[in-house]
């Protein structure tokens, strides 16, 4: 049987609900309390109906009037992921919630697409694209490497591919 869309479900939640897009909040109509708890990795989920739900999909879900698009994600602005006000909310693709991540704990050159090469023992910039690295070359500095990546960011941004951020 296929889960019930989420709409719906928000729809049965606002009889004892309040969703507070602005603000982030889903509360209870009866007493005012603030619903859901902390997950690991800092998402807050809540239970409804004998499920589970994430609060961050449901506010942008109510927010957009409609379902996230399929293979779509409810993407964090500023990388908090106990911040469900409306305005750090954003649909993402796949794609594009890949290019809007944080720097990985084990980056060690501070950039984005910019890695060290033990094999030639110099920096490596490269850059996915559908899901397949282009090499960018080799440099003798960190922001060598960047300045490579950033300027075929750009060149794939003009033609057409918008999900290259660019710090």
């Amino acid at each position: 049987m296929p889960e019930k869309p989420l709409l719906n479900i928000i729809k049965e939640m606002e009889e004892k609900h309040n969703i507070d897009t602005e603000n982030g909040l889903i509360t209870r109509k009866k007493d005012g309390k603030i619903i859901g708890h902390k997950k690991r990795g800092g998402y807050v989920e809540f239970g409804f109906n004998y499920a589970h739900y994430q609060a961050h999909r449901v506010i942008l879900t109510k927010h957009l009037g409609r379902e996230i698009k399929e293979g779509y994600h409810c993407d964090h602005i500023n990388h908090n992921p106990n911040d469900n006000r409306i305005f750090n909310l954003r649909e993402l693709s796949h794609q594009e919630n890949n290019q809007y991540r944080q720097l990985s704990s084990k980056n060690t050159s501070g950039y984005k697409g910019v890695g060290w090469d033990k094999y030639s023992k110099k920096w490596k910039a490269q850059i996915k694209l559908n899901y397949k690295s282009m090499h960018l070359g080799n440099f003798d500095t960190p922001e060598e490497a960047y300045e490579a990546y950033k300027k075929k960011a750009l060149e794939l941004n003009k033609l057409g591919f918008k999900y290259f951020f660019i710090e």
